[in-house]
């Protein structure tokens, strides 16, 4: 996956994500791959690839663990990108 979006979702090559589907009503979860900065590419490999087709419209779920025991607050947030 590009770098510059996965850095705007503050999202870590390895971390996992879901992917939604819109276009065939498919969902999955995978890790993320870092790729080439700027090129704008979510490549989708391995059994997912055979899930999720070129053009098809996605939808990328990046969830966040939380320690209730530490006390600190989150706040959700949402990132855009029309890749």
């Amino acid at each position: 996956m590009d770098l510059d979006p996965l850095e705007a979702a503050d999202n870590l090559p390895g971390e996992f994500v879901a992917i939604v589907d819109v276009t065939n009503d498919v969902r999955l979860e995978t890790s993320t791959i870092a790729g080439d900065r700027g090129t704008g590419v979510i490549g989708i490999n391995g059994p997912a690839g055979h899930l999720i087709q070129e053009n098809d419209m996605i939808i990328l779920i990046i969830y966040v663990g939380y320690d209730y025991k530490t006390g600190q607050t989150m706040s959700a947030s949402r990132r855009f990108c029309a890749c």
